[in-house]
């Protein structure tokens, strides 16, 4: 069953076409031509699958040669034929274009999907920041390592999550955190950092991190 949206696009789509065409066959050949259907592929960014694409492209290219055929006469024939021809490689480069496009965004989500299911079935917990420094993303098991709600870290940085932790280690901590701090504010990768986490039940657990920007 097809989406309100992609449903609203294709009749959206069959509108556009049908007013295309109608101003094609009022006006000259060599004034009116197909590019304009380059619109209604468009509208196929919102449909489902390729297929759509190809559809609106076949109808764009029919209603193009129909047009050449059904206008009224006007400007001259080499000109009428260059400007149906480049309508058609217009609508046909544009087709492929949204074509492309959808099965990369289509990959994309396969392979965010597949990330998050290996995330949370792990028993390790991952997350991810973004360009602040602060946490977007953290996995289920953040919660069960950690002893609080993912929900309580989102959005803060490592240093406003640790701030306690930092601030009453030993010097050799204290020192180990200032390198992990330099290498995250640096983008750089870093391996085995070793942090150390009390729980609010006042369990001490240890961590080892390893990130890459």
């Amino acid at each position: 069953m097809l989406k309100r949206s992609s449903a609203a696009a294709i009749v959206f789509a069959v509108i556009i076409a049908a007013l295309i065409f109608a101003v094609d066959l009022v006006l000259p050949l060599g004034v009116a031509g197909g590019l304009p259907y380059v619109v209604v592929l468009l509208l196929g960014i919102w449909m489902p699958g390729p297929l759509y694409v190809v559809c609106l492209a076949l109808a764009g290219t029919a209603l193009t040669i129909l047009g050449y055929f059904y206008s009224p006469d006007g400007g001259a024939e080499w000109m009428v034929i260059t400007n149906r021809a480049l309508a058609l490689l217009a609508i046909w480069a544009c087709a492929f274009l949204i074509i492309h496009g959808k099965r990369t965004n289509n990959s994309l989500h396969q392979n965010e999907a597949r990330f998050r299911d290996f995330a949370e079935t792990a028993s390790d917990w991952f997350w991810e920041m973004d360009a602040d420094l602060r946490f977007i993303y953290l996995s289920d098991s953040f919660e069960e390592n950690i002893g609080q709600p993912a929900e309580q870290s989102l959005g803060r940085t490592r240093r406003e999550l640790f701030a306690e932790i930092i601030k009453s280690g030993t010097p050799e901590e204290k020192e180990n955190w200032r390198g992990h701090m330099a290498d995250l504010d640096a983008r750089r990768p870093y391996r085995n950092f070793v942090q150390h986490w009390v729980t609010a039940a006042g369990e001490e657990r240890i961590f080892v991190n390893n990130g890459n920007p």
